[in-house]
């Protein structure tokens, strides 16, 4: 009696198949360890997968759910600070500020007025000019 292996390409399927899903390109953890599982029940069993090449996949696929949660980490904090210099610009809202505007070699003081985004950063808006938070050098409230 003779046992056939299923190839890469038949397992994909029958994941596919299975999940009533379209191939994409991109493979997510969840994707990996249902591959690793149809895998394991699909091996021959008189040639089964080595002990090495398991514990590699395992490592693979312990490494891709580190690297999603770095990457949900990172975005988190990312937010947190845009929404903290967002905070900080509205704080200025009505203050006298004083600030070095790039085309100005003396410093502008005046209120401001407004706050306002360009390139996703706030800005404040000092009589004509546009004053990012980096500038500002002086607060008088």
């Amino acid at each position: 009696m003779a046992i056939e292996t299923m190839t890469e390409a038949q397992r994909l399927q029958a994941v596919n198949s299975k999940n009533n899903r379209t191939p994409t390109s991109n493979l997510g953890k969840d994707d990996f360890l249902q591959l690793l599982t149809t895998q394991l029940k699909n091996q021959d069993p008189m040639n089964p997968m080595e002990d090495m090449d398991f514990i590699g996949q395992m490592a693979e696929f312990s490494s891709l759910e580190q690297m999603l949660n770095l990457n949900t980490g990172v975005d988190k904090i990312n937010t947190a600070l845009t929404n903290n210099t967002t905070t900080q610009a509205m704080m200025f809202l009505g203050t006298n500020v004083t600030a070095n505007v790039d085309d100005s070699e003396e410093p502008i003081t005046g209120t401001v007025s407004t706050i306002g985004f360009k390139d996703n950063q706030p800005y404040l808006k000092v009589g004509e000019y546009a004053v990012a938070l980096d500038q500002v050098k002086l607060v008088n409230y």
